[in-house]
């Protein structure tokens, strides 16, 4: 959907880039500027915008995995005197 958007704005604004007659300094200062800003943020935004996310996973599952761990024990603890007297 961000590609969509940049492709659509990309493709919108050159004629203000290469504007000409009166304003054309405003209007290719401002066309520029949109231009270089939607390619960049697009580019920083499509390599930079995982890794915070693959880090806060990692983070996560090591926070979990200890306290699934002690429950399965403590599950295992409670459960052992009722299955060794069945036996």
């Amino acid at each position: 959907m961000v590609r969509l958007g940049v492709r659509h704005v990309t493709r919108g604004v050159p004629p203000l880039v290469h504007a000409t007659g009166p304003g054309a300094a405003s209007r290719q200062a401002i066309g520029t500027a949109v231009f270089y800003g939607m390619i960049g943020s697009t580019c920083l935004g499509l390599s930079f915008a995982p890794v915070p996310y693959v880090v806060i996973t990692a983070i996560v599952e090591r926070i979990r995995k200890p306290k699934k761990l002690a429950a399965e024990h403590v599950l295992v603890e409670l459960l052992s005197p009722v299955v060794s007297v069945t036996t």
